[in-house]
């Protein structure tokens, strides 16, 4: 396997932790959130703040190894079985 491949691995298992953590917060969101109208506690923020940090994480992290294009749209259209980068057309998969 190559210097691409590995690197696309890595960079697919930190976008598929950054994916759980996410789900985390928002089921964790879920159950700290009382109903109906309140403040915004100051964990509601953080936890705000945690999930727009974690979306632009995701962003940043998943490009492809060559030219460095955003594969997340890509990844989710094809539901997860990304062989090549859309723009370069760089063979990602190794196969």
């Amino acid at each position: 396997m190559g210097e691409i491949q590995q690197n696309y691995r890595k960079r697919k298992t930190i976008y598929l932790g950054l994916i759980a953590a996410l789900f985390a917060i928002l089921i964790a969101f879920r159950f700290i959130a009382p109903e109906g109208e309140h403040k915004v506690t100051s964990l509601e923020a953080m936890m705000i703040v945690s999930l727009i940090g974690i979306v632009v994480a995701i962003y940043a992290v998943f490009r492809c190894p060559k030219c460095k294009t955003a594969l997340v749209p890509a990844y989710s259209a094809s539901w997860g079985k990304l062989n090549h980068c859309p723009k370069c057309g760089v063979n990602l998969s190794g196969k």
